[in-house]
């Protein structure tokens, strides 16, 4: 048997990974998973009852009371059957706890601990593996959590899987639930430490009708040599990542997945072949780099080598509303392959070509360049809508405020010059929305004006 679908898990930074960990939302106990310490901590003087779906609490060790109910015993010791267990009863004359399952046989006993918080993502991940069903939840507490231990997935010290279920992972700033509630999404940061080989520090795998986001998380490669961030796997781009931060990785946000409101900081490439809107890279080698149907919403890259690249036999992309600022190499590199849309793009003050477009089938509409190396790299200039930019558009790049501001020949050339909506409205041109300070914590809220309705 396994836990209920209704479990919801606690990270904390200063948890333990021995601690419960998680409870069951509608139990009618009282939540101890979100504090620190461990509410019960069982010595071998507790033992499996003959019952052996029951356990018989030292009096030494704790008494047994009825907000227990619902909460999870994490069993590491003993020789008790070792796992993450449900209270489903408790009698409190006997001092039992009731299971959702057998622990073991009789009179084996158990080290173990009820309440409080997990302190390592791997652990979660263990956690998951091995009870997870679908509708689970994890909160995270903000803050940097202790330093991997290994690449290895799902256990403590170790990188993050989660396979094939509805999920949901949240960080939050003092009460669980609450990021919503802040002006900016707080974080909870994985660190690789002096690890150097992560495959992926996060990753997921879905299939038809799943459903599985990460919300708040920010990974932290140290710089490592093999170290990747976030990925999704297996069909259907049914993992989300959303106000997530990948730092100092070869890979920021791979493959098969969807991101939306992140920020990808010193990586190698910051987004390869994904589904990305509202997002930021910064200080990238390449800033996006685009595989076959990706899809580039409302982003913008700055300072990076290539802001957006075209890669290997990419073909049926869309790259609306963007910008690329101050790379040193090109702006829009889109190669020479087919089915391209560029809409209500700018390109401003890249060393190399602001628009860089092969022959076979790009589209490129009411877009905007200037003091690039060179502006276009063929007839393209003559797209429709094409803005020639005289002076910066934007209101603070050096600080990562990308709004357009109102210089003659900049910004007031980009608002509502795009592509005419069907209510005969014109959109601004570009990304158009507020960014944090690099390698900083989540972004800032976007308002309803600017870039898509101008």
């Amino acid at each position: 048997m396994a836990l209920s679908a209704n479990t919801v898990a606690q990270l904390r930074t200063d948890g333990d990974d021995n601690n419960g960990g998680g409870f069951i939302t509608g139990a009618s106990g009282t939540d101890y998973s979100t504090q620190t310490s461990a509410q019960a901590t069982l010595t071998t003087a507790s033992i499996v009852h003959t019952t052996t779906t029951q356990i018989t609490v030292d009096g030494g060790d704790y008494t047994v009371a009825a907000g227990d109910v619902g909460n999870l015993l994490n069993i590491t010791g003993g020789t008790a059957t070792a796992g993450w267990y449900e209270i489903t009863a408790v009698d409190t004359g006997n001092n039992r706890w009731t299971l959702d399952r057998s622990a073991g046989t009789s009179t084996q006993t158990l080290v173990a601990k009820m309440g409080g918080a997990l302190a390592s993502f791997g652990r979660f991940g263990e956690l998951h593996a091995a009870q997870g069903l679908a509708g689970w939840k994890c909160y995270c507490k903000s803050g940097t959590y202790t330093a991997m231990t290994t690449a290895t997935q799902n256990v403590a010290g170790g990188a993050l899987l989660i396979s094939s279920v509805n999920f949901i992972m949240e960080s939050y700033l003092t009460t669980p639930g609450d990021g919503e509630d802040q002006a900016t999404w707080p974080e909870a940061v994985m660190d690789a430490g002096a690890v150097t080989s992560i495959g992926y520090m996060i990753s997921a795998t879905t299939g038809y009708g799943v459903e599985t986001k990460f919300v708040g998380v920010k990974c932290d490669g140290q710089g490592g040599s093999g170290n990747n961030g976030f990925t999704g796997t297996g069909n259907y781009n049914a993992v989300t990542f959303m106000y997530c931060t990948a730092f100092d990785l070869v890979t920021g946000f791979s493959v098969r997945c969807k991101v939306i409101g992140c920020v990808a900081d010193t990586c190698t490439s910051g987004y390869t072949g994904v589904i990305v809107a509202y997002s930021f890279a910064v200080s990238c080698t390449s800033g996006f780099k685009m595989t076959s149907d990706s899809r580039w919403f409302m982003c913008v890259a700055y300072g990076c080598t290539d802001g957006f690249i075209y890669f290997g036999t990419a073909y049926s992309i869309s790259v609306i509303n963007c910008a690329s600022i101050n790379n040193t190499s090109d702006g829009f590199d889109m190669g020479s392959s087919q089915s391209q849309l560029l809409c209500n793009c700018i390109a401003w003050n890249n060393t190399g070509t602001g628009f860089k477009t092969g022959t076979q089938g790009i589209s490129l509409n009411y877009c905007a360049a200037g003091d690039n190396g060179t502006d276009y790299s063929n007839t393209q200039k003559t797209h429709p809508g094409a803005v020639d930019l005289t002076a910066d558009p934007f209101t603070d790049s050096a600080s990562y405020d990308f709004s357009l501001n109102s210089a003659a020949g900049g910004g007031a050339l980009c608002k509502a010059a795009g592509i005419l909506m069907p209510s005969n409205v014109k959109p601004d041109l570009g990304g158009v929305w507020p960014t944090p300070a690099a390698g900083g914590g989540g972004l800032l809220r976007v308002g309803m004006s600017g870039g898509v309705f101008g």
